[in-house]
């Protein structure tokens, strides 16, 4: 009986044990399937890189494999490399030529060789400047991560430009500035020299670059002049003779409300094809010259004074500009939380309006302000909670609590 019964429990606690080794095996299968599909539907879904914000079409999601996508990224973000010598025109290596690109700088070594490394692609202009030679500019195309090799840049020793320059009377000009502009990227080169006694200039080491050149004469009291001529390689260019002929002047006094000469005054005068600017002596008076027959614009600026403009013709001996001081408002808020506040100072007469918002002391400064009749508001998030007629008087502080 005893020997029975040890064999039922024996012959259970095996099926037990059994049941239990074939639900392991089964959950493990199933967990290996799992797996195995979590691997598989992450590989035919793997992001890619967007270029850009705009969404894309349906057509476009369909066509564009991830993986294609982020090696698009990539190559375009994929800097290039310029390596080139700069020589003369007869061949002969430059050393220690200054070699720019963008904003990489680098400098021939004794062969004249020299490398940029890390430029971004695209359309750019190698420039080549030595102290002996004109400088030299190579336009060249890059693709992404290219390596540009063989690179020649030929220095010239440029023209010499020469030429007089003269009065209306015949006389020499001296100290006039005569100038040459040319391209060299990302601006303009100058060239430029100042005539001796005898009106004299020679500027040396210009690069021929276009069909036609400038050269441009100016000095103060005079109109300025311009010539053309035609570059020629490695030579000297003799444009001939310039005359500056005496412009036509502007004088006047600039004055306070009260009549009183203000100094040092900056006084700017343009028209059409002349322009000038001087300061006011400790009169009041200005003088300038150098304007040809046409209707100028002057405006006059003073620190302390509002300014001022007004039109009048080259050649009035007598003008005359009057400037207004300055006021300044003071605006006190008496408010816990000015964080949404703003104070706006509106011209009754005019457009003019101030805008302010108020510092960690819950003040506002408003300065300069032209003498008159104002509107000064509170808005609170863009609603106005406040509004004030005010006077201001020419110069004054005015003090304004508010609300």
């Amino acid at each position: 009986m005893l020997r029975r019964t040890i064999a039922c429990v024996f012959l259970v606690l095996s099926s037990i044990l059994i049941l239990c080794v074939a639900l392991f095996l089964t959950r493990s299968s199933q967990k290996q399937e799992e797996k195995e599909k979590r691997r598989k539907y992450a590989e035919t879904s793997k992001p890619f890189k967007v270029t850009n914000r705009e969404p894309l079409s349906s057509d476009s999601r369909q066509n564009s494999p991830g993986v294609e996508k982020s090696d698009s990224n990539n190559e375009a973000e994929k800097t290039s490399s310029i390596e080139g010598i700069v020589i003369s025109t007869g061949g002969e290596p430059v050393k220690d030529a200054i070699v720019r690109c963008r904003i990489l700088t680098t400098v021939t070594d004794e062969k004249g060789f020299f490398v940029l490394e890390e430029v971004r692609p695209g359309n750019v202009s190698v420039i080549a400047q030595h102290k002996d030679f004109a400088p030299s500019v190579e336009d060249v195309a890059l693709k992404p991560g290219e390596r540009l090799r063989g690179l020649k840049i030929i220095m010239h020793s440029g023209m010499e430009v020469i030429g007089v320059v003269v009065d209306e009377y015949g006389k020499p000009v001296e100290g006039a500035r005569a100038s040459i502009t040319f391209h060299l990227p990302p601006a303009e080169g100058v060239v430029y020299d100042e005539t001796d006694k005898d009106g004299r200039f020679r500027m040396k080491k210009v690069p021929p670059q276009s069909p036609f050149m400038d050269v441009y004469v100016t000095k103060r009291g005079f109109v300025p002049a311009r010539t053309h001529f035609r570059p020629a390689e490695c030579s000297v260019v003799d444009v001939g003779t310039l005359t500056l002929v005496r412009g036509m002047s502007l004088e006047g006094r600039v004055v306070d409300t009260k009549g009183q000469p203000i100094i040092d005054a900056t006084v700017y005068a343009s028209g059409s094809f002349s322009s000038n600017s001087t300061k006011t002596d400790s009169d009041g008076f200005f003088s300038m010259w150098g304007f040809e027959d046409e209707e100028l614009n002057v405006k006059v600026d003073a620190t302390g004074y509002i300014s001022a403009s007004v039109t009048t013709r080259a050649g009035r001996q007598n003008l005359s500009v009057t400037l207004q001081k300055a006021a300044k408002v003071e605006v006190a808020l008496s408010v816990e939380d000015f964080t949404n506040y703003e104070v706006r100072l509106v011209s009754q007469a005019g457009s003019m309006v101030f805008e302010r918002r108020p510092s960690t002391d819950k003040k506002v400064i408003i300065e300069p302000v032209p003498p008159g009749r104002w509107r000064l508001l509170l808005l609170k998030a863009g609603k106005i909670v406040t509004k004030k007629e005010v006077v201001i008087s020419e110069g004054e502080v005015s003090e304004i609590n508010i609300p």
